[in-house]
């Protein structure tokens, strides 16, 4: 939906069911949220401007859910950045190397 303000300012907004069995075939027309990890709502201001003879379009947007999320900061690691992988241990090899001098 969008709602014009004035001839410059627009608000735009939305409603969205976060499923992850959206997509299924029996799924496809129903409007049951089985499933359902929560909702989404976007918000977005929209500025159409003039400046200096220069059209310009300037949003501003941010977005609410009440889905549980992974935290991006702390991630899987549970502290600050990637989790390090461990490093795989030297594969040990029996045979026989014969080296040419």
């Amino acid at each position: 939906m969008q709602y014009r303000l004035t001839p410059e300012l627009t608000l735009l907004t939305g409603l969205l069911e976060q499923n992850p069995q959206a997509p299924s075939r029996s799924h496809a027309w129903s409007v049951s949220t089985d499933g359902s990890l929560g909702i989404l709502l976007p918000l977005e201001a929209e500025w159409r401007t003039r400046r200096f003879g220069q059209p310009g379009i300037y949003s501003l947007g941010l977005l609410y859910t009440n889905a549980k999320q992974t935290d991006l900061y702390l991630g899987q690691s549970g502290g600050p950045g990637a989790k390090a992988l461990e490093p795989e241990p030297a594969q040990r090899s029996d045979s026989l190397r014969i080296a040419a001098a």
